[in-house]
Formats: structure tokens, sequence, C-alpha cells
């Protein structure tokens, strides 16, 4: 299992931030995630009940910070800037979300940019399957 750690850039009402709020929902639904861990400047956590409700339901704990949980006798501090975890100081940047493994305890950084941007490539990429799987070929290709 996965642990996801971002920051409250998510939640900005910008284009990029709805772009990447939406890529990260996308792969927390695909990945195996428990638990999200959120620094937050913010002390009205209230406005991001919403998305909490979002991830809780995909059966993700969410933890906004300070707080301090512990991942097999290892402590994570979530401070308003940082993750504080083995004597290491984590930090997020807009766009990309830190993914701590729970059982080997390492982390890596994902950028989100490097994502597609469009929904439209997987209904594309459906598409030409079944064209394939029911041979259609040319003229008679499905509109979109």
């Amino acid at each position: 299992m996965s642990i996801y750690y971002i920051d409250d850039s998510f939640f900005e009402k910008t284009d990029y931030a709805r772009q990447m709020l939406y890529k990260l929902e996308v792969l927390a639904s695909e990945q195996d995630v428990s638990k999200l861990l959120i620094s937050t400047k913010s002390k009205d956590i209230e406005g991001y009940a919403r998305y909490q409700e979002y991830f809780e339901s995909l059966g993700i704990e969410v933890y906004f910070s300070t707080q301090v949980l512990f991942l097999k006798k290892e402590k994570l501090e979530i401070t308003e800037y940082a993750l504080q975890w083995n004597d290491q100081r984590i930090k997020t940047y807009a766009g990309t979300v830190v993914v701590l493994d729970e059982e080997t305890c390492h982390w890596k950084r994902i950028y989100l940019d490097f994502f597609p941007s469009q929904e439209t490539d997987l209904i594309s990429l459906l598409q030409e399957v079944l064209e394939e799987s029911i041979g259609m070929e040319g003229n008679e290709k499905l509109k979109s």
C-alpha cells in the first residue's frame, strides 16, 4: 500500500490546480492508496470537506497538517510546509505527489504534468480497440 503526500496547492481556484487535482483523483482511484497526507497553510480545512469525502469514499484516510502519524514505528509529521520523516524533510511542489511505500519505507515523487491532460486520450484508445475488435476499417470508423 502507498501513502500520498500533497500540499494545498491542489485546492486552489485555478485551471492548473483543478487539472492536477483531477489527475490525482484518477491516480488514487487506480492505485492501492491507504492515506492522503495534506500540508495546509490554511487552518480552515472545512473548505476541503468535499475532497476529503471523495478520497474517503475510495477507502483512503485523509490527514491534514499539523499531525503526527506512525509508519512501522517511524514518525511521520505533517507540517504546514513539509513532511518530516526519518530525519528527512520532504517538500511538495505544485503538480507533484510524493508516494511513500508502506512496505519498504521508500518514497518517490510523481510529476502529474507528465500524464496526458485530456481524458479523450483514453476515449480515443477505447474507440480504436472497439473498431479493431469489430473489424471496422477506413470510412466505417466510428464518429466521436
